[in-house]
């Protein structure tokens, strides 16, 4: 049983009782640094006692270290606190809704917190963040996370030269959609995918955390959208309450975050990119990466749900074929052939070793040399590449038969682990997804919309390159596939035009799923 008294409130470690921590060189006990977090030592639900806050505080609440005194462990623990509607008490700890005005506000998002705490609890996954416990006291509510040590994804990329390789954003990222594709099976949205909330534990486990849903609704309920979505990873039909939401906004996000990894660069809005899509597919930004790579990202990211891929596991599956075809030649090491020599014949007996030596040796020797010469050369070609040696395309994660492509990390750097779910049942202003095995499929009619016109699209390929990420032919109009393999042109809405996105008349619903 460890002594709470001693523990660091910085690390949580035991200081033994000293006046600084011989782990974390700091003192044991010192003052938050924000005051508008609970004090340390405050204990919780008569368990859990509060540490240092983990992170930035953010506008939906604040993360602390904690220890847990049953069980003896540290865990990170989220509050429920969005400043816009709620503030902590002067020199308390209860939370109170900033008006009157405020208070239905506040109260409506303290039961989705809780319902998503509920439903995330029950949900199990390596590479999705684990809730241990959920409570509601001082007039808001708290998830108690698992807490690891390591760093950001958006911190691991800066600290590597500013983008990843190809096969390092596939080792992250094939892990966290394998985690999101069975979310989707369940029912559940994350709406937030985005390299801050995606986190590299000290073991190069990633973690998908900080999910988006209640903050989404809340959004919602005070049309608030452009504050709360994260720009440049958000998809399009994210700025509209009332549009349809579905596993299509993952996999936009995913596909941005990958757009992100191997660049550099925060791809271009998109709402931005609805008026005038520039946005340049990344093997223009990093010639490195296979065009296959490059092509799936694109379509994940088009700003028609329609023409991105209706499940995260096609998207993933095409990723790991991309994967695939980018590795080297492998060196096949074929076992030897025996070959049956006839006894030497007695005359031989006459020649001495001398004279039979060098013509037999040299060669085996020249052989032996030239073979390993060859080894040598193609084992550096392959460690140039820095590919992992295989892709399981069952589980989508890399095998352990080559040396991760992830340096050694530190033990510097921790990160907020915060987490929310969609809710149980479904609202007038947060849609639940509804995923159904079989549905009849939808046809994309050649009619002319209003204000503009429907051209059939005969060059296929010229349109399927459209839609992997040709800028030019983008800016006439969305290329929507439809039934017999053509596409229809839809041409894109006049620039300020405040029509619903995606038009109900232009736009079935992605096939498999409700409207």
């Amino acid at each position: 049983m460890i002594n709470i008294d001693t523990l660091c409130l910085n690390c949580m470690t035991d200081t033994g009782g000293g006046l600084v921590c011989p782990h974390c060189k700091c003192e044991p006990v010192s003052p938050q640094q924000t005051a508008i977090a609970l004090p340390m030592r405050t204990l919780l639900n008569d368990r859990f006692m509060v540490g240092r806050v983990l992170g930035q505080p953010g506008g939906f609440g604040i993360t602390y270290l904690a220890w847990d005194t049953v069980l003896d462990t540290a865990v990170a623990i989220k509050e429920f606190l969005p400043l816009t509607a709620a503030n902590r008490e002067p020199g308390g700890v209860t939370v109170l809704p900033n008006s009157e005005q405020d208070r239905e506000f506040f109260q409506y998002g303290l039961e989705i917190f809780l319902q998503e705490a509920k439903t995330l609890a029950q949900f199990s996954h390596p590479n999705i963040v684990r809730i241990r416990d959920y409570f509601a006291t001082n007039n808001t509510a708290y998830l108690v996370m698992d807490y690891h040590q390591g760093r950001p994804l958006n911190v691991f990329v800066k600290e590597n030269g500013g983008r990843l390789t190809e096969a390092q954003a596939l080792t992250i990222m094939l892990p966290i959609m394998a985690g999101l594709e069975a979310m989707h099976d369940k029912g559940f949205l994350h709406r937030d995918v985005k390299p801050q909330n995606i986190y590299l534990t000290d073991r190069n486990l990633p973690v998908l955390l900080d999910f988006g849903a209640a903050r989404m609704a809340m959004a919602d309920a005070t049309q608030t959208m452009t504050v709360m979505l994260s720009r440049g990873f958000a998809p399009f039909e994210q700025y509209h309450n009332k549009s349809r939401q579905g596993p299509w906004g993952d996999i936009y996000a995913c596909g941005a975050t990958l757009y992100y990894l191997v660049t550099g660069q925060v791809p271009a809005d998109a709402l931005e990119r609805q008026h005038q899509d520039t946005l340049l597919p990344p093997l223009q930004l990093n010639p490195q990466i296979s065009l296959e790579f490059s092509r799936a990202v694109m379509t994940a990211m088009a700003i028609s749900p329609n023409a991105r891929p209706k499940k995260i596991g096609v998207f993933r599956d095409r990723l790991t074929a991309a994967g695939q075809q980018a590795l080297p030649a492998r060196v096949v090491q074929t076992p030897p052939i025996a070959v049956n020599r006839a006894p030497p014949d007695k005359r031989q007996a006459r020649y001495s070793s001398k004279s039979r030596g060098p013509g037999r040796a040299g060669v085996m020797l020249g052989a032996a040399l030239l073979s390993v010469v060859v080894l040598v050369w193609l084992a550096g070609h392959r460690n140039s590449v820095n590919m992992p040696a295989k892709l399981d395309q069952a589980s989508g994660l890399v095998s352990a038969e080559l040396k991760s492509p992830f340096p050694a990390a530190d033990n510097e750097g921790e990160k907020v682990i915060q987490t929310v779910t969609p809710p149980l049942e479904a609202t007038a202003t947060v849609p639940l997804y509804q995923p159904e095995p079989q549905a009849e499929k939808q046809v994309v009619r050649n009619n002319s919309p209003a204000g503009g016109t429907g051209n059939s699209c005969e060059n296929k390929s010229r349109h399927a390159d459209c839609l992997l990420g040709n800028a030019e032919d983008r800016r006439v109009g969305w290329c929507v596939p439809a039934d017999g393999g053509q596409y229809v042109c839809i041409p894109k809405p006049a620039p300020g035009s405040r029509q619903r996105f995606p038009p109900d008349a232009r736009h079935p619903p992605p096939l498999g799923f409700r409207r």
